[in-house]
């Protein structure tokens, strides 16, 4: 038996959607004039996210029926859509993906209304034409939060996030600049849609949006790599590590760990700077190298005291730092259009100690997209409804399947 929505539902959802297509490629207009003046043509529907039948597209996902029916669960599309996010069984259209294409269109409306000053900026989708790692063109198409996975190191996990990246910067296109060919497509709404054209041949770079040929991206995005590369250095203060890893100058970090404290989430309840006398205490240390290391400490969930960052374990430091980064790039999102890259390899963090950051990452708090990279099937069990790609190596070439 299906749980239909009930007009006042189709309503809502069709007024929220400014009665457009909220495809990120389509945003056409469903209603317009009839054939008789006092009638009107409607070529949208409402769509399910989570299947109106029990063994419908994207499953029901373990909602109640009365949740199934609500505004919450559904979608506004054209006719051409509605049918395409279902065909198949749903294959390829998770409920997040459409969670995000329905966030991100009620923000574009809201912004023509004026209620947004900031614009939104959202990629939809990344086409790599010509690359050194993949034989055949590939697409990748984005959510809130797109996992991209492979059981091989070297397969392109990195190379992508760096190519996507080139969005507003080619810092990290340095490493490429020398390969034969290099050509990408990045599909972005802000909330107007543009095309960023990349090329990498033989040591140059050039960039084309919408056909135009540009000296750089005009796009001003913050492009963070959670990667602990920085880890590898060596620092004489903990601060002087958190200044470099988050990317923020060292006088910044008093105040964002206060903002962090205000809005307790994840691991931490609370971090500060050392005080006076917890330092003259590490002046006391025998050993010389440790002398004037810990000068930040954290509370942590299960346990009232301080505790120097140096001394927790590396699952805890990974967490303390990701409640950190969040924060951040919260604050910074709200000005800054924002992508997020997490390298799940690089962390210490098991499926279940990061399976609330995904939830967190996904909610309604964070305004920016988010690609995690991992090996295959690690993140199975969390990464329920999020679009996943698996990259396959090959002898010389990579393959992409959509899981």
């Amino acid at each position: 038996m299906r749980v239909e929505f009930t007009e006042r539902t189709k309503n809502v959802l069709a007024g929220r959607a400014g009665y457009q297509c909220s495809h990120p490629q389509c945003s056409i207009i469903t209603i317009g004039p009839g054939e008789k003046e006092d009638e009107t043509s409607s070529i949208g529907e409402a769509s399910h996210i989570y299947s109106a039948a029990k063994n419908g597209p994207r499953g029901q996902g373990g909602l109640t029926e009365e949740q199934l029916k609500s505004p919450e669960n559904g979608i506004w599309l054209c006719k051409v859509h509605a049918r395409l996010v279902d065909t198949n069984n749903g294959a390829g259209f998770t409920a997040s993906q459409l969670i995000s294409w329905k966030k991100y269109h009620e923000e574009f409306i809201k912004h023509h209304q004026g209620r947004i000053v900031n614009k939104l900026h959202w990629i939809s989708k990344l086409s790599i034409v010509d690359s050194p790692l993949f034989q055949d063109s590939i697409s990748i198409d984005f959510a809130k939060i797109t996992i991209i996975e492979s059981d091989s190191n070297g397969a392109g996990k990195t190379a992508i996030c760096e190519w996507l990246s080139s969005v507003s910067a080619i810092n990290r296109l340095e490493r490429w600049v020398n390969c034969e060919k290099l050509n990408i497509e990045i599909y972005l709404h802000t909330p107007e849609p543009h095309l960023i054209e990349v090329s990498v041949n033989s040591g140059r770079i050039s960039y084309k949006v919408d056909y135009l040929d540009i000296t750089s991206s005009p796009f001003p995005f913050t492009c963070y790599f959670f990667d602990f590369n920085y880890s590898k250095k060596k620092y004489n203060k903990t601060s002087n590590f958190f200044a470099e890893f988050i990317n923020i100058s060292p006088v910044l970090l008093e105040s964002l760990f206060d903002y962090v404290c205000r809005n307790k989430k994840g691991i931490l309840k609370s971090i500060r700077f050392a005080t006076q006398e917890e330092l003259e205490q590490d002046d006391d240390s025998e050993d010389e190298k440790e002398r004037d290391i810990h000068d930040i400490y954290c509370m942590i969930q299960g346990n009232d005291s301080y505790l120097p960052f140096e001394c927790l374990s590396g699952s805890e430091k990974t967490r303390v730092l990701l409640d950190v980064i969040i924060a951040s790039l919260n604050e910074r999102s709200k000005y800054t259009p924002t992508l997020l890259f997490i390298e799940m390899n690089e962390t210490f963090l098991s499926k279940d100690s990061f399976k609330p950051y995904i939830e967190r990452l996904n909610s309604i708090e964070t305004s920016f997209q988010t690609i995690v990279t991992t090996h295959s099937n690690i993140l199975n069990e969390c990464s329920v409804g999020f679009p996943r790609y698996e990259l396959i190596k090959g002898i010389n070439t990579s393959t992409l399947r959509k899981i």
